[in-house]
């Protein structure tokens, strides 16, 4: 422990004469076994040591497999209990020793999380035990923390790292609801990575999990407006996800089909978007989400006729922009004329002023060459039969 005395009415640190090798003396002192610094460069000085030892420390931990230390580390970071963050310590690293702690750490994560996946193999027992979910819960974090500090800081990412990423992407049905704020960490740990374009033009293997459990979650009855948004910032990845052969698109369809009448997703404008590219994405299953939006509006509110009215121009506007005669002709035949039909042969009032407050939302629209044109032809049928 290093004793500094400060003079009195100075800038002047003393600073013990037998440590004086680590700098070099910057003022005269009377005193033999002391030399003056000025307070600014010792400090900084002292604190570049702290980082350098910090950094050590944390390749220590890694190269040890020190799950315990590892886990006080993230600790102090988050709590801020020691003058120094990841982030410092990283900073401070080269940049082979970052490749090489990313290289150590995801050993750690993988050999951690066999645990998890060897438990779920057997199906004797599957639920993890409190001990064991506690132990993953905090080096996982541990990790996802640490990898966030590259983001964040927008620093070059490893192959190691990477492959962590998509590993701990890959294993997030894997977690037990138990520690359902892994799973979301883990989901925003991906997510910075998708945005910030890490893996151009692949970011989907990023993500595709992600986005599944996304839409599960906002399908929840404790869902919140911020996850719909999440969604809605990757939404172009999703027609990307449903060619993938990794995943289940049935299984996806299904989920945007729920969220088709979802009322949070009715509520938002971000939510009405994803509806709308939902609806244009594949013309094979318009008619599975048109089913499911009738459905809706036909013990729907007004409001949410107007809302349906305005996804359905969205959906139809983009078909006409990309010049998908395809896309077109089904939301024309299978989607606007079933439920012109609907309202005409329907006997009930509500039913009625609903569909009429959707079909609105493309009459006010009328001025727009292809919209009359498009009205016209699905009318002329009905006017003049």
């Amino acid at each position: 422990m290093l004793h500094l005395k400060r003079n009195k009415c100075s800038r002047l640190i003393k600073y013990p004469r037998k440590h004086c090798r680590i700098f070099k003396p910057r003022e005269k002192c009377t005193d033999a076994s002391f030399v003056c610094y000025p307070v600014e460069f010792l400090y900084a000085k002292i604190r570049k040591m702290a980082l350098n030892q910090a950094a050590k420390e944390l390749l220590s931990v890694m190269k040890n497999e020190d799950y315990e230390k590892l886990v006080d580390l993230a600790s102090k970071n988050k709590s801020k209990k020691i003058p120094y963050t990841f982030k410092d310590a990283i900073k401070n690293l080269s940049g082979s020793e970052i490749d090489k702690m990313w290289s150590m750490l995801n050993k750690m994560v993988e050999k951690k999380a066999e645990v998890l996946l060897d438990g779920n193999k057997d199906t004797s027992n599957t639920s993890l035990d409190n001990k064991t979910c506690t132990e993953l819960n905090q080096v996982l974090h541990a990790a996802i923390d640490l990898a966030s500090v590259v983001f964040e800081e927008s620093m070059p990412a490893s192959q190691d790292l990477l492959q962590m990423v998509v590993f701990l992407n890959g294993i997030l049905f894997e977690i037990p609801s138990s520690i359902e704020n892994l799973r979301n960490s883990i989901a925003h740990l991906c997510e910075k990575m998708y945005h910030l374009n890490y893996v151009v033009n692949l970011n989907q293997y990023l993500i595709h999990n992600i986005v599944i459990y996304l839409l599960k979650r906002t399908l929840n009855r404790k869902a919140i407006k911020t996850d719909v948004k999440r969604i809605y910032a990757m939404r172009s990845a999703i027609p990307k996800i449903l060619e993938m052969s990794e995943i289940n698109p049935k299984l996806v369809w299904e989920l945007l089909k729920k969220c088709a009448t979802s009322p949070l997703y009715l509520s938002m404008l971000e939510g009405q978007k994803i509806i709308a590219l939902a609806l244009s994405t594949d013309v094979k299953y318009v008619a599975t989400m048109h089913e499911a939006i009738k459905q809706k509006l036909l013990s729907g509110s007004v409001e949410q006729g107007v809302t349906y009215g305005k996804i359905y121009y969205e959906a139809y506007t983009h078909s006409v922009k990309t010049n998908n005669e395809t896309l077109k002709n089904e939301l024309e035949m299978i989607c606007l004329q079933d439920i012109i039909l609907t309202a005409i042969q329907s006997r009930d009032k509500k039913i009625v002023l609903v569909l009429q407050k959707m079909l609105g939302q493309f009459h006010y629209q009328k001025k727009e060459v292809y919209i009359s044109k498009m009205l016209y032809f699905l009318y002329q049928p009905i006017l003049w039969r």
